[in-house]
This record gives C-alpha cells, sequence and structure tokens, in this order.
C-alpha cells in the first residue's frame, strides 16, 4: 500500500463544506460537450495504428465520472470532473481501442453513479455540479439509438451514490443528501410506472461507495460512514426479496474506490482513498467466499471508473493518481489487469 503526504490528504478531504465530501471543480466550465458532439456518436471509427501499444486514452481526462459495461460488451463513461464539471460521454471500442464520443448528457455533473439494464439503456443519477449541492436529476440513455431522456427526479438529492439496474427496477442506493452525511436510504424506480418508491435501507449507511450486480444481487462495497470513516464493510441487497445481508469485509478499508464484476464470477475493488491516502490496494472475491489480494495498482489511484472489457479483462479508468492529484489534474488514461497473470498493463495485448 502506497502512502501519500498528509497536506495531500487534507486537499482531497477538504473539497467541499462537508468535511470529507466531494472535490470541487475549477471556476471556468466551458470544455463541455455540444449537442452537435452527438451526430458522429456511431461513426464508424478508423482501424487502429498497428504501431501503436498503449491503451487507448478517453478524449478527455477525467475523475469521479460514471462508468458502465452495457450488454453490446461496451465500456461507456459519463461526465466527470475534467478542467471543468462536463456533461460529455465517450464509448470505448476494444476492438480498435479507440474511445469515441456518444450524445452528451442533459446535465453536468460528478459524483454520480450509473446503471445498465438489459435493453441496454443506462441509467445515470444524481451527483454534484460545484462539489457542495446534491442533485436529484435523473437520465435515461438509449444505447441503441444515442439519445437521452429526462426521467422524474429522485425523492432527495445525493451525491456519492449507488444506481443498479436489475430485472425491472432500477436502485439508487445511499450517497450523501442535503443534510450531510452519509444516507441508507433505498430507492426504486419503475420505468414502466416513471415512479419512485423506498426499499429496504442499507444496514450501513454509506457514500463514495462502489456497486457491482451479480447474479441479479447488488453488491456495495466499502465507502465510508456517517463519521466520515473508510468501510470494509460489504453489504448485498436481493430485489426480489427486497432484502439486505452481509458478505465478506474487504481487507483494506477504502472510499471513491472503483469496482467491476469480471467475466470469471468474481468482484474486483480497484484503488481508493483509505487512512494513508491514495491507495493501490486490489482485492477480489466470489461471493460466499473472502476476499484475496491480488497485484496492486502500478500507482495509487482513486475517483476512478472500472469496467469488464469483452476479452475479460479489467479496466481501471481516468480518475487521479497521488501525484498531481487533484481534481485540476484528472487522467484521461486507464490500465487494464489480466486476471490470469495476476498483472496490470498500460499496453494493448
Amino acid at each position: 500500500m502506497s502512502r501519500v503526504s498528509l497536506v495531500l490528504l487534507l486537499v482531497t478531504l477538504a473539497a467541499c463544506s462537508d468535511a470529507q465530501s466531494t472535490p470541487s471543480p475549477r471556476a471556468d466550465a466551458g470544455a463541455d460537450a455540444s449537442p452537435a458532439d452527438a451526430g458522429t456518436a456511431d461513426a464508424t471509427p478508423d482501424k487502429p495504428d498497428a504501431a501503436a501499444t498503449s491503451l487507448g486514452e478517453m478524449t478527455m481526462s477525467r475523475s469521479l465520472m460514471a462508468a458502465i459495461t452495457g450488454p453490446d460488451k461496451l465500456v461507456r463513461v459519463f461526465g466527470g470532473l475534467g478542467a471543468s464539471v462536463t456533461n460529455s460521454a465517450e464509448r470505448y471500442d476494444d476492438a480498435t481501442n479507440r474511445w469515441n464520443e456518444i450524445a452528451p448528457s442533459t446535465s453536468r455533473r460528478y459524483g454520480h453513479a450509473a446503471g445498465v439494464d438489459a435493453a441496454g439503456v443506462v441509467y445515470v443519477v444524481g451527483g454534484t455540479a460545484d462539489g457542495r449541492t446534491p442533485l436529484a436529476t435523473a437520465s435515461a440513455y438509449d444505447s441503441k439509438t444515442d439519445a437521452w431522456s429526462d426521467l422524474p427526479p429522485l425523492p432527495e438529492p445525493r451525491l456519492g451514490l449507488g444506481v443498479a439496474a436489475v430485472g425491472s427496477k432500477v436502485l439508487v442506493l445511499g450517497g450523501r443528501g442535503p443534510g450531510g452525511g452519509a444516507s441508507g436510504i433505498t430507492y426504486a424506480y419503475s420505468p414502466a410506472a416513471r415512479t419512485w418508491a423506498e426499499a429496504a435501507p442499507m444496514p450501513t449507511p454509506r457514500l463514495a461507495f462502489a456497486t457491482v450486480v451479480l447474479d441479479n444481487k447488488v453488491y456495495v462495497v466499502g465507502g465510508r460512514d456517517a463519521t466520515d470513516t473508510p468501510l470494509t464493510t460489504v453489504e448485498v441487497y436481493d430485489p426480489s426479496a427486497d432484502t439486505w445481508t452481509t458478505s465478506a469485509p474487504l481487507a483494506v478499508p477504502r472510499y471513491w474506490l472503483g469496482a467491476t464484476a469480471g467475466a470469471d464470477g468474481r468482484i474486483y475493488a480497484i484503488g481508493g482513498i483509505s487512512d494513508l491516502g491514495f491507495d493501490d490496494a486490489v482485492e477480489a472475491m466470489r461471493p460466499g467466499e473472502p476476499w484475496n489480494t491480488l497485484a496492486p495498482l502500478p500507482a495509487p489511484r482513486a475517483w476512478l471508473a472500472c469496467a469488464t472489457a469483452p476479452d475479460g479483462r479489467i479496466l481501471a479508468i481516468g480518475g487521479a493518481t497521488a501525484a498531481g492529484s487533484q481534481p485540476s489534474a484528472p487522467l484521461s488514461t486507464m490500465l487494464a489487469y489480466d486476471a490470469k497473470r495476476d498483472r496490470w498493463s498500460s499496453k494493448i495485448p
């Protein structure tokens, strides 16, 4: 585990009125994508340069964005904090190793979350535009038509939340509300009825955690609690029974981490912020089993997004590292983890 200076940690944790909330954006706000960008979203990209060996970089640097792997096996990222708060979105084509812009969302935000259903509709919910005020806005992106639509707002604003689409429901979990602190409230959205309703609350209120769907159950991983303490706890929600259970804890307590479900049936928890600052820890577990420590990231990284590539590699996308990790210096790069070799790389296979 890597250590960073106390100064960096204080910079990271003091960026908004909540003592340990999200970093604030820079004052400028001119780097957002415009609706005109949507016209080229589904154009066939050029073949990659045969001499290129590095994993493709996003079209812009960003942290605290949302990412999903859709049923079409393509990775998409939405919003985040770059040079300013952005509403841009982009898609990674593993076959060509290129990122391409897709239609920008209707709201600029970061610290939000997203989930995708079996039809390829992505639900993007909550977040903040200024690092202080949680948002109640919710939008749906249709990956087949490259078009957005607005949804009814959340009953209460949230940032640092989790979102998961399971069956006929879209679940919004925890986060920080307008009163500050961590929430355990769970909301369930019905796309058919366009209504929100409360579901069973999380046993441990938390924010800045990671959310993973595996075998029609929702795993909430890490985060921090109402006392701003980094968590090891992992809890599992069963939508069919509206019940929560406790799973094996992480070895390293952390928040603003990334997580994804691998093709091998394991859940991967990657990076984040621990008691020591930005962390390089990587762990994986199968449901019902303890977490195993894997090869660490090449450098500590937090505020990242994670997804699974079509070939099974685990992707750590964007975020920031311990070196130059202020919100004004996010990353456009990504790393890939090869589970067979227990190795991280910035190169294409």
